[in-house]
């Protein structure tokens, strides 16, 4: 009887441990799954300029964000090394995410800002 009791107490606590893990690896696959979309948000902004304390809500999870100069802007060169009709300049994202007021992690990213500055501005 000691045995069978002894044998099902470490069954019960054996699943208790796999269902725990198995929520956490939920948790993190929804939180790659966040970043994933994010990594494609900040792609796709266009920066021309450094941002501070923006927020964001992705899928219930809250961001934060602030974006940087790293590099001077600078006159962008065409294949040939003539002057683009654009200057760039290379950004530092820094962002922070949490979920029901948690803090998940801080993570940062670089992305190139552009802004065309010359040639014809009506067909932008």
């Amino acid at each position: 009887m000691v045995i069978l009791a002894s044998s099902g107490i470490a069954i019960a606590s054996w699943f208790s441990l796999n269902m725990q893990n198995i929520l956490r690896l939920e948790e993190r696959q929804k939180s790659y799954i966040v970043l994933d979309n994010l990594y494609e948000y900040f792609s796709s902004i266009r920066l021309k300029g450094e941002v501070r304390d923006q927020t964001l809500k992705f899928d219930g999870h809250d961001v934060a964000w602030s974006a940087r100069l790293i590099e001077p802007i600078q006159v962008g060169r065409g294949i040939s090394g003539s002057v683009s009709n654009f200057d760039l300049g290379l950004y530092e994202i820094r962002f922070s995410v949490s979920f029901e007021g948690v803090e998940l992690g801080e993570y940062q990213t670089r992305r190139v800002g552009f802004d065309r500055v010359r040639g014809f501005l009506d067909d932008i």
